[in-house]
């Protein structure tokens, strides 16, 4: 019996370790942007070969990243694209280098100091499915900040018009620099693009928030009158993976001032929206501007509770 005990307790601990091993090294995967939109055949994307050499850059927010369910800090070890077709020439030098960045887009180039994270002396991309490229530094996120992706591959001996990838809107969501003599990895990127690819992350740490609702549109009239009564719609959507029934959302004027709430009564799973209408009936003339507010007791990530500024401007009584 004694022995059995110990062959028992040894079993025991075998599977516990094994557990905790498994545990430790589980990966979560996101996936940001949606559709099946692409670039062009001679349009940018980083494996597009259009021209003979490119560098791109793109800021995929914490935002996006929260909008998810996901949150850091976590270690990013692997990105993809989406390939619907791939380039006919293996890219040459590819390099991937990440940074944090507090910019919200591609507007303006960035200089780094980066992080080299991956290489490759000839990439072939392939394409039907997710290309996926793992790092051979991981970048440590800080769970805070804005990713930047920069790519770029050296001069290839032609160019083609192939390479495309899974795209989604973004104003001034990629910036580039491309050429056909010069090899653009360390140049400057010149050009802005109204969308940036859709990126798969893979992440090591990091958790699933559990309660997280954000405030994302308001939309109604931008030039109401005084006295009279005005409806605005604010769309909240749970971000977390609790099911959320229990929350508030307010209409607000500049200046923190409180316009009109409501109590949310439809109950909404991770990723589901709702849209609420508030009323406004204005009583001073001239500019100002309204946004949306949601409150839930415990938010884990009130940076997503309001939406963006509606910009007003308030006509005298009696104009439409």
């Amino acid at each position: 019996d004694l022995m059995r005990l110990r062959q028992f307790k040894l079993l025991f601990i075998i599977m516990i370790v094994g557990m905790a091993s498994l545990l430790c090294g589980q990966t979560i995967t996101i996936d940001l942007g949606e559709g099946t939109d692409t670039n062009t055949t001679t349009g940018t994307a980083p494996f597009n070969i259009f021209y003979k050499s490119l560098r791109s850059q793109s800021v995929y927010t914490a935002t996006e990243i929260n909008e998810t369910g996901f949150g850091g800090p976590a270690t990013l070890e692997e990105i993809g694209f989406y390939v619907t077709d791939p380039p006919i020439h293996a890219l040459p030098n590819f390099i991937i280098r990440v940074k944090h960045t507090t910019a919200n887009d591609a507007s303006n180039h960035d200089n780094g100091p980066f992080e080299t994270v991956y290489t490759n002396p000839s990439l072939m991309p392939v394409g039907g499915d997710w290309f996926m490229m793992t790092f051979t530094t991981d970048f440590e996120w800080n769970g805070a900040d804005n990713i930047l992706i920069d790519t770029a591959f050296g001069l290839l001996d032609n160019y083609n018009s192939s390479g495309q990838l899974w795209i989604y809107d973004a104003p001034n969501g990629m910036r580039y620099g491309r050429s056909d003599s010069v090899d653009q990895t360390n140049e400057a990127t010149t050009t802005t693009t109204a969308y940036k690819p859709q990126i798969r992350m893979v992440f090591d740490g990091g958790s699933f928030i559990q309660d997280d609702m954000a405030a994302t549109a308001i939309n109604g009239p931008t030039s109401p009158s005084i006295g009279n009564t005005y409806d605005y719609v604010i769309t909240v959507r749970n971000i977390g993976a609790v099911t959320q029934d229990n929350y508030t959302i307010k209409l607000m004027q500049e200046g923190d001032i409180e316009i009109d709430s409501v109590v949310g009564t439809q109950s909404l799973e991770q990723s589901e929206t709702a849209d609420y209408t508030l009323s406004w009936t204005p009583s001073v003339e001239g500019p100002t501007y309204l946004y949306g507010e949601v409150i839930l007791a415990n938010d884990e990530n009130p940076g997503n509770d309001t939406t963006d500024n509606l910009n007003v401007t308030v006509m005298p009584s009696g104009v439409n």
